[in-house]
């Protein structure tokens, strides 16, 4: 039994056929297209979100934050000026709270935290300009075994608040030395030479890092670069000898 059609037979529309799936004859045969390699795309991609994420961050300021100075850079103009260029007596007065407040969980009884204060006069000092009426001495012979770890942990935030305090101020005279016009630190007439310096050098200091961080970025997109051009050289040499 036989059958005809006297029409030809139709499927609809069909898409096209894409580059990877379009057929290609060589020798006579059909072969199928060789598939373009996403690699050197993916990789362009990842060069330009380097470079344009990594390097903005890096280009922002690391100063002064919206008109404030950053903590990191504070804390490294505060570290500077109480340590190395501060007068004597803030020297000193810094030194010994540092030492308190890192010893006085260790103190074991009243004696023990008596003598630690004894040892740290400027310490006796700063607790006597935030005691109601009362001296350094008559304040720790009040001090009772039962009480001690209330005292510790009062003496410990008084220090820690001076700290502050000062920090705070530093952190003032950093703000009323930035000419955000200039976009550069400037001394104002009244702020101590010393001051102005450790602002200075510390600005030197982060400005290197950055600096160097900035060339290694670089470097990692310069490496990012040459894998792109060896990939879409390898990819063009794939395609030509298939």
């Amino acid at each position: 039994m036989s059958y005809s059609y006297s029409t030809q037979l139709s499927y609809g529309t069909q898409p096209p056929l894409s580059y990877e799936e379009q057929p290609q004859i060589q020798d006579g045969q059909y072969v199928q297209a060789p598939k373009r390699s996403s690699v050197p795309a993916a990789c362009a991609g990842a060069g330009i979100g380097l470079v344009t994420g990594t390097l903005i961050g890096v280009n922002k300021k690391p100063y002064i934050n919206n008109g404030v100075p950053t903590d990191t850079f504070t804390k490294s103009v505060y570290d500077k000026y109480v340590k190395k260029l501060a007068p004597d007596d803030l020297k000193t007065s810094y030194g010994q709270y540092q030492e308190v407040i890192k010893k006085i969980d260790g103190v074991k009884n009243v004696d023990e935290l008596k003598t630690l204060i004894s040892n740290n006069s400027e310490v006796a000092k700063e607790l006597e300009t935030t005691l109601s009426s009362q001296t350094a001495d008559e304040y720790l012979n009040g001090i009772r075994p039962r009480n001690l770890k209330t005292a510790k942990k009062t003496i410990k935030d008084k220090l820690k608040a001076a700290n502050n305090i000062r920090y705070e101020g530093i952190k003032n005279q950093i703000t009323d030395a930035w000419n955000a016009d200039k976009n550069k630190f400037e001394k104002p007439d009244a702020m101590d030479k010393k001051m102005f310096k450790a602002i200075r050098r510390s600005a030197a200091k982060i400005k290197a890092a950055c600096t160097a961080k900035t060339a290694l970025i670089w470097g990692a997109v310069g490496g990012v670069g040459t894998f792109i051009a060896h990939k879409v050289i390898t990819n063009k040499k794939e395609t030509s000898q298939q």
